[in-house]
C-alpha cells in the first residue's frame, strides 16, 4: 500500500510514519519509483506500535 493510503487507514499524519522511519521504530518501506510502499509486515507493525502506545507501554513517537 501506498504511504498515503496506509496513514489515511490508520488515522495518522504521512509525517509520523516518516518520523517512526527515522527513528527506526518502523523499518523503512520499499520503493517503487521514488514512493514509499507498505507490505503486511509493516502494517502489522504500526498497528503494535499504536497498541503499545495506547496501554502505555511505549511513550509516544508521534511526530511533534
Amino acid at each position: 500500500m501506498p504511504i498515503g493510503a496506509v496513514a489515511c487507514l490508520f488515522g495518522l499524519p504521512v509525517s509520523t510514519l516518516h518520523y517512526w522511519e527515522r527513528r527506526e521504530v518502523l523499518r523503512p518501506a520499499a520503493r517503487v519509483a521514488g514512493r514509499r510502499y507498505y507490505g503486511p509486515d509493516e502494517l502489522y507493525r504500526i498497528s503494535l506500535i499504536m497498541a503499545w502506545q495506547d496501554t502505555g507501554l511505549m511513550s509516544s513517537t508521534r511526530s511533534p
